[in-house]
């Protein structure tokens, strides 16, 4: 029997990515912009933060796996990669979780040899001390203590409850 057990309310959430995208509009960008958001787990709070930032930025999209189930496969794939070069530009990656780190480190040296201006990261989540690679979380909404499998705000379990509004620990 699968339980869900609420770690952040809605309202936690929403004044969250309130406060990520204030940073990220006092930050400001450096050259052409484009928001990056990681499907299909990022699209939550991809959605929410951009309808926030200030100035002009494209948007682009790239899909990666790397969890089966509730385990990291500790490999990494492309699904669908970007549309457009990003040679230049000023990225700001939007994704779900930073957990192991083997996702973003992944994406990160994809990205890079791409050759932008700048790569910034947005999590709205960030495992504590779980990152096994060296990762930065330029912007984060919250900390994530402990083992809980959690879901909810765009993160699932097997693609359930990426609906939910709030963020949950799920129990199987």
């Amino acid at each position: 029997m699968v339980k869900l057990q609420p770690v952040y309310s809605k309202i936690q959430v929403e004044k969250a990515v309130i406060e990520i995208a204030r940073r990220i509009n006092v930050d400001g960008f450096i050259a052409p912009a484009v928001i990056i958001v990681v499907l299909l787990g990022g699209l939550y709070f991809f959605k929410k933060v951009t309808k926030l930032i200030k100035g002009e930025f494209e948007t682009d999209a790239i899909r990666l796996k790397s969890y089966s189930r509730a385990k990291t496969s500790g490999s990494v794939e492309i699904i669908q990669d970007l549309s457009n070069d990003i040679a230049g530009m000023d990225c700001l990656v939007v994704d779900d979780i930073l957990d192991s780190g083997a996702t973003s480190f992944y994406l990160n040296n994809l990205l890079k040899n791409r050759y932008p201006a700048r790569i910034r990261y947005a999590y709205l989540m960030v495992r504590e001390n779980a990152a096994k690679y060296d990762v930065v979380a330029d912007y984060k909404a919250f900390t994530l203590r402990g083992d809980k499998f959690i879901v909810g705000c765009g993160m699932d379990y097997n693609e359930k409850y990426r609906k939910l509004d709030s963020i949950c620990e799920i129990t199987v």
